[in-house]
């Protein structure tokens, strides 16, 4: 090598090791960015499990090319109680464990409307557990298809909303409930009242009307105290629960006085419950030995009668018992 060469050789040696210097060094930013995004990726997956753990939310995958179906843990531990290590579930045992809700076909619309379809859905709905225990849960579900219009992927995301239905249900109850005897109150049998008389404008199907009221009960209260005013009325609650049909209305109308609605009933029919509820009354066992009666006035509705009318016709066949002696039922006159 000739000392021009050498020295040209020497010149060029520096400028590679520093872009080699250089190369290394965008390797080393470049792989930190790599490990921070890794980092970044992580925190996310931790801070996903941690929120889907403490909002009670499980996530499923479908997939349709291998039709394998992958869930969280969160889901797992919802439906099993176990890690999905230690889980194995087909996609059409995970449709087992829905309960249809309001009669809509969850399986049906899952698969009809979100994976053929296309369409998201929510819907609330029961599952069953491993258990048999039943779960509440809104659910949420959307299909991905590829460009030529196949389904991909169905995921879903299961929230346990159980113990917040339960509280709504409760508070529901507890607003259309009277307290003390556990009946429907006067503001929800308004409303029932106004819906038998739209079912007999619109389709003629009459409803019948039981209004009592328990004779002499300032006297009770006087003589024995406000408890066992209270465990009378409470006593006649629970046997008109028991006596009345599923599909019939009992309500404390106010005070001592009850109203009973039996929708779908004639008048007759209707004289038959209310004179079973007046010899039951007098079989109660009430703590003081006292034998208590009720006065009932039964009517059915009518053409052209509104609702306050009705009631008061009701009413007055009530009074009337109560004016020929008490411990009887009087029929209201059907209006002419």
């Amino acid at each position: 090598m000739s000392q021009k060469d050498k020295t040209l050789y020497c010149h060029k040696q520096p400028d590679k090791l520093d872009k080699l210097e250089e190369e290394i060094l965008l390797l080393e930013i470049e792989n930190h960015e790599l490990q921070q995004r890794v980092k970044r990726y992580d925190f996310d997956q931790y801070k996903l499990q941690e929120i889907q753990r403490l909002a009670k939310i499980g996530t499923w995958e479908l997939n349709h090319l291998s039709y394998n179906l992958a869930i969280s843990d969160e889901l797992s531990q919802l439906l099993f109680d176990k890690p999905t290590n230690m889980v194995e579930i087909s996609w059409q045992d995970f449709l087992d464990t829905i309960i249809a809700a309001n009669d809509i076909n969850i399986k049906q619309e899952l698969i009809e409307n979100v994976i053929q379809n296309g369409k998201s859905l929510d819907f609330e709905h029961n599952l069953k557990r491993y258990n048999n225990e039943i779960i509440y849960v809104r659910h949420h579900c959307k299909t991905f298809y590829n460009s030529i219009g196949q389904p991909l992927i169905t995921v879903g995301m299961v929230h346990d909303f159980t113990f917040e239905h339960k509280q709504s249900l409760e508070l529901k109850r507890r607003s259309i409930t009277d307290e003390l005897t556990q009946l429907y109150n006067r503001r929800h049998i308004n409303k029932v009242l106004k819906e038998q008389r739209d079912i007999f404008i619109r389709y003629k199907t009459v409803s019948s009307y039981i209004m009592l009221d328990v004779d002499h009960f300032k006297r009770i209260n006087d003589s024995f105290g406000h408890q066992v005013g209270d465990e009378v009325l409470q006593k006649f609650a629970k046997l008109i629960q028991n006596m009345i049909r599923s599909i019939d209305y009992a309500s404390r109308w106010g005070g001592e006085e009850f109203l009973i609605i039996c929708p779908n009933t004639t008048l007759a029919n209707t004289v038959l419950l209310a004179e079973k509820l007046r010899k039951g009354l007098m079989k109660l066992k009430i703590s003081t030995g006292t034998v208590v009666t009720a006065s009932f006035g039964v009517g059915e509705i009518s053409d052209g009668e509104c609702t306050n009318t009705l009631l008061k016709r009701i009413d007055d066949a009530l009074y009337e018992a109560k004016d020929n002696g008490r411990n009887r039922l009087v029929k209201s006159r059907t209006p002419r």
